[in-house]
């Protein structure tokens, strides 16, 4: 660990490490972690910044785990729709080259360096 790590052990008798993971990625901690930031070219929370987070739980591990399904679901999802939404934009090429009748050469695999056939082989 150094100054750009941390390890947060949890109590999980007390808070649902999925649920604190869901709460520090949520806006109600980004907007704390944005005032405590430090550094202009490489932003970094310091130790004592983490101290000071609120987190906000609910005292029940019964609904911390409801809600990081929750979360966990729509995020599924919403990577999901993501993969779908790229495959069908990547088709989009294939049909209109397709409807204009235009078939493209494959492409070759570069290569950094390509024997010129031009020229003899060194022996």
């Amino acid at each position: 660990m150094n100054q750009h790590s941390v390890k947060i052990e949890v109590n999980q008798e007390i808070i649902d490490p999925y649920y604190l993971c869901c709460f520090l990625n949520s806006e109600l901690c980004k907007t704390q972690m944005d005032r405590e930031v430090t550094g202009g070219t490489r932003p970094a929370l310091d130790y004592s910044a983490i101290k000071k987070l609120l987190i906000l739980y609910p005292k029940e591990l019964e609904t911390q785990e409801e809600i990081a399904k929750l979360v966990y679901k729509i995020v599924d999802d919403a990577y999901s729709k993501l993969e779908r939404r790229n495959k069908i934009l990547s088709e989009l090429d294939e049909i209109v080259l397709e409807k204009l009748g235009i078939e493209l050469p494959e492409e070759y695999a570069k290569k950094c360096f390509e024997v010129n056939p031009y020229f003899e082989t060194i022996s």
